[in-house]
């Protein structure tokens, strides 16, 4: 989100046809905090933020 062009051109991405059907990002986000062990040891996944990657609202 901090990089404008990069948060567009992901956000673009993911509302292409046959694309937001396949991204589970609750399993992204679960697989990154579990996976780093000597980053987070305890396994904690954090709840937020809140992604919003539609294309229909500007933030």
């Amino acid at each position: 989100m901090d990089y404008k062009n990069l948060w567009r051109y992901t956000r673009e991405l993911y509302n292409w046809p046959g694309i937001k059907e396949t991204v589970n990002i609750s399993h992204i986000k679960k697989h990154y905090y579990i996976s780093l062990t000597s980053l987070n040891p305890s396994g904690i996944v954090p709840k937020g933020p809140k992604i919003n990657l539609s294309i229909d609202e500007e933030l």
